[in-house]
C-alpha cells in the first residue's frame, strides 16, 4: 500500500509501505479508550494484571523502522490493528527509499546501562529504548543479579526500580554503591509520587508512565553531569 500524505501524528511520510492487518469480533472499545491505546503503561486491566507495554512497544516499533501503527474500533464491533513497515530500497531501483527510522535520542560516548526491573515487560521496554537510542544495555530481574553484573562489567549508569520483591530498589543502590562509590542511579516506580525528598536521596526519579524519549533525556543528561564533575569516572 502508499501513503500519499500524513494526515496526522501517527501517519508516515509518503512512500510505499507492507501493511499487516489483525481483526478481532471482541466488544471494542470507546473513543477515551482508543486515544490512549499506544501510550507506554496505559492499560485497562486490573492492577498487577497487565503492564500496558504490549501495543506501546509494536507503535514503539513499527515508528523506529520508519513506518505507524493505527487502530479502529467501536464498541460492540470489535477492533483491528494495522502495522505499516517501509519497503526496503533495492539498489538502483526507482521510486522513493525507505524512511529514515525515528530516533529517541543520542548517547553519550556509547554509554553501558544496567536495567534492574522485576517485571519483565517494563525491563525490556526500557531496555530496548534505550538500545534505539545508542546505549549498550544490561538487563537484571531482581537486586542479586544486578550486582553480580556490577561486579563482571564496566556500567555506566544504573536503572533502577524502587519496587521490588526481596532487595527493593534504594537497598540495591546501597549496596552498588558499596562497589561503584560514584554510580549514576536513575529510579523509576509508579508508587512514589515525583517531589518526595527520600526518593531523591539517592539519585533521580522518573515516575512511571513515562515516554521513551524523556527516559534518553534524562539518562543523557545524568551522564552528562556526572562526566562532567572533576576527578569522577562514571565506569569501572
Amino acid at each position: 500500500c502508499r501513503f500519499t500524505a500524513a494526515a496526522n501524528h501517527l501517519a508516515p511520510r509518503a512512500g510505499t509501505y507492507a501493511m499487516l492487518a489483525v481483526s478481532d469480533t471482541g466488544i471494542g472499545m470507546d473513543d477515551a479508550t482508543r486515544q490512549r491505546i499506544f501510550e507506554p503503561f496505559f492499560t485497562t486491566k486490573e492492577i498487577g494484571k497487565g503492564s500496558g507495554l504490549g501495543l506501546s512497544q509494536v507503535y514503539g516499533m513499527a515508528r523506529q523502522s520508519g513506518g505507524t501503527a493505527t487502530i479502529e474500533s467501536t464498541p460492540g464491533h470489535g477492533t483491528t490493528v494495522r502495522l505499516y513497515i517501509p519497503r526496503a530500497a533495492a539498489k538502483n531501483a526507482d521510486g522513493p527509499a525507505a524512511p529514515e527510522p525515528v530516533q529517541h535520542g543520542k548517547s553519550l560516548d556509547g554509554a553501558t546501562v544496567l536495567v534492574v526491573d522485576d517485571d519483565f515487560q517494563v525491563r525490556n521496554f526500557v531496555a530496548d529504548s534505550l538500545v534505539e537510542s545508542g546505549y549498550r544495555t544490561l538487563e537484571a530481574a531482581d537486586g542479586q543479579s544486578a550486582l553480580r553484573i556490577l561486579e563482571d562489567e564496566a556500567v555506566d549508569l544504573a536503572v533502577i526500580d524502587l519496587a521490588m520483591p526481596g532487595m527493593d530498589g534504594r537497598a540495591l543502590a546501597k549496596s552498588a554503591r558499596q562497589r561503584r562509590k560514584d554510580l549514576p542511579i536513575l529510579f523509576i516506580t509508579a508508587y512514589v509520587e515525583p517531589d518526595s525528598s527520600d526518593a531523591e536521596q539517592d539519585g533521580p526519579l522518573l515516575m512511571k508512565p513515562f515516554r521513551a524519549a524523556a527516559l534518553a533525556r534524562e539518562i543523557g543528561g545524568i551522564l552528562a553531569r556526572a562526566r562532567l564533575i572533576p576527578g569522577r569516572s562514571a565506569t569501572r
